[in-house]
């Protein structure tokens, strides 16, 4: 016996094609195969919120804001070398962001790029 919607040789008395994987339902009525197709539910999964990212990119903001808006010229030895271990978790940050995933990918980026900046800044008030 010949499956009607794939033309594959099947057993007769099947219930389901082992080709196409449609049920095949023998009408009484008619003595024809009739074509019940089951479509598989799968649930498409939603883009997880990226949470790393946008962390980066608000402190990368709120660090190189403040240097910015302080002159430094009140820094002593300590919040200048806390500046620079903040300057460098900002830009691991941005990196790890980076590579984590490609959702928010702009934000890790921007968040690195702000990293560099206060970077630079802190080795402008050193200068």
């Amino acid at each position: 016996m010949k499956c009607p919607y794939c033309m594959e040789d099947i057993q007769d008395g099947a219930i389901r094609c082992k080709h196409c994987k449609t049920e095949l339902v023998l009408t009484a009525a008619s003595q024809q195969y009739s074509h019940n197709i089951q479509q598989p539910f799968v649930q498409v999964p939603e883009a997880p919120t990226p949470w790393f990212q946008i962390t980066t990119l608000i402190t990368g903001v709120v660090w190189l804001g403040l240097l910015i808006i302080d002159d430094g010229t009140s820094w002593d030895k300590e919040a200048i070398m806390g500046g620079f271990f903040l300057s460098s978790i900002q830009i691991a940050m941005g990196i790890g962001a980076i590579n984590v995933s490609t959702h928010g990918r702009g934000m890790a980026i921007a968040g690195l790029v702000f990293g560099i900046l206060s970077l630079l800044v802190m080795c402008g008030l050193v200068a």
